[in-house]
C-alpha cells in the first residue's frame, strides 16, 4: 500500500499518523488474535465517518 511504503520512507510524527491511520495496521493485530479496543475504536470511528458522507452527498442529490 501506499501508505505503508510512504510510512517507511519518513521519520518522526507523520510516520506515526500514517501509521495510525493505516488500515493494514489495524486489521494486522486482528489477524493475529488481538482484540484492542484502539482497534476496534478505530474500526467503528471510520466505518461512521464514511457513512456519515454518504449520507451527506445522498442528500446532496435529492436538491
Amino acid at each position: 500500500m501506499f501508505g505503508d511504503r510512504l510510512a517507511q520512507e519518513i521519520e518522526g510524527w507523520p510516520r506515526v499518523l500514517l501509521q495510525q491511520m493505516s488500515v493494514r495496521t489495524h486489521f494486522h493485530e486482528f489477524v493475529r488474535g488481538m482484540l484492542d479496543t484502539n482497534h476496534v475504536v478505530f474500526f467503528l470511528t471510520t466505518t461512521a465517518f464514511f457513512l456519515f458522507l454518504t449520507v451527506k452527498r445522498l442528500e446532496m442529490r435529492r436538491w
